[in-house]
């Protein structure tokens, strides 16, 4: 065997046995039960106060202020509130809401679990042209 293949296998066994001392990562402080918050760019930097005031008429802020109930990024974790912003949004025809909505449904995230409609609304999502989880 040559050197420099020696040298990388002994570099790899020492990466592995490093790593397998380590100290487990410290978790998250908020993490939301969703995958990928999809926050629009133009919400992120946004207090909480001003998304709150955008959601009473932009759809998108009120899905973002869900988001951020749900994750509990920059504002108290309230699940309920979440998934009623959601709704909120959905019912007015926010497919992005819809996901969510669905999201929350399938998993009793702030509501009671009821996979059937959160079944209706993926349907309803996908209809108006979303994909995305």
């Amino acid at each position: 065997m040559s050197a420099p293949r020696l040298a990388w296998i002994a570099l790899l066994s020492a990466c592995c046995l490093q790593a397998q001392d380590a100290p487990p990562a410290k978790p998250r402080i908020a993490q939301s039960p969703l995958p990928s918050p999809e926050v629009t760019r133009e919400h992120y930097a946004k207090s909480t106060d001003e998304l709150q005031a955008l959601a009473e008429e932009d759809l998108d802020a009120r899905v973002d202020l869900g988001w951020r109930c749900l994750s509990g990024e920059r504002t108290p974790l309230d699940l309920a509130r979440g998934a009623e912003l959601f709704r909120s949004a959905a019912e007015a025809g926010n497919p992005r809401g819809m996901m969510r909505l669905a999201q929350c449904l399938l998993r009793g995230l702030g509501v009671e679990q009821d996979v059937p409609r959160a079944l209706e609304w993926y349907t309803k999502a996908s209809a108006a042209g979303t994909w995305r989880p």
